[in-house]
């Protein structure tokens, strides 16, 4: 009987040293599933913000309409925890700017809209930039690209285990050409 209650002494100090490195272990694997989710549920909101500007050509509402696709689309992180979303005439490399730009550095000032969800009024609300639907080029040949930047918070289940990430995803598609009728198609 002595042996016994020695051995059930030795488990039990086991188990405080062993359980809490496994429940640390198991709630890193749920936050990193939940991080791997929020990142593609963004990428995907994303292509489809793009997908509907590039289909609205010399709409004044297509950076409007695109982020209204990407909040309906489900980003896998709550609308709120988005920074900043950024609709803009994409460069040879997918960037704003310049051909040859191939980041972020160039930011938001020509050729750009930036947007930010208001918790307030339920939507994404215009905070600045510049691109007039009208200087669009959706010509067959020479057609623009439009790019959808999106910038957003993780906030972890976890707060002492994984620290809050930033995660950022952009999508980039050609306008879709429009029939060039009486230049119709070009600024």
């Amino acid at each position: 009987w002595g042996q016994f209650r020695s051995d059930v002494g030795a488990v039990a100090v086991e188990a405080a040293i062993v359980l809490p490195l496994l429940i640390a272990v198991l709630l890193g694997l749920i936050e990193t599933a939940m991080l791997l989710r929020a990142g593609v549920g963004l990428s995907s909101a994303v292509r489809s913000a793009a997908r509907t500007a590039s289909a609205e050509p010399r709409q004044e509402s297509f950076a409007i309409d695109a982020v209204e696709a990407l909040a309906r689309a489900g980003t896998g992180v709550a609308l709120a925890e988005i920074n900043e979303v950024w609709v803009y005439r994409a460069n040879q490399e997918g960037y704003p700017g310049a051909d040859g730009v191939a980041d972020f550095s160039a930011g938001c000032a020509t050729a750009c809209l930036r947007f930010r969800f208001d918790p307030l009024q339920g939507r994404f609300v215009p905070t600045g930039g510049n691109w007039p639907a009208a200087t669009i080029d959706a010509c067959m040949a020479t057609a623009q690209s439009v790019g959808v930047r999106v910038q957003a918070r993780h906030v972890p289940m976890t707060a002492g285990l994984i620290g809050e990430r930033t995660l950022s995803q952009r999508a980039v598609m050609r306008f879709e050409p429009l029939v060039e009728t009486g230049g119709r198609c070009r600024p």
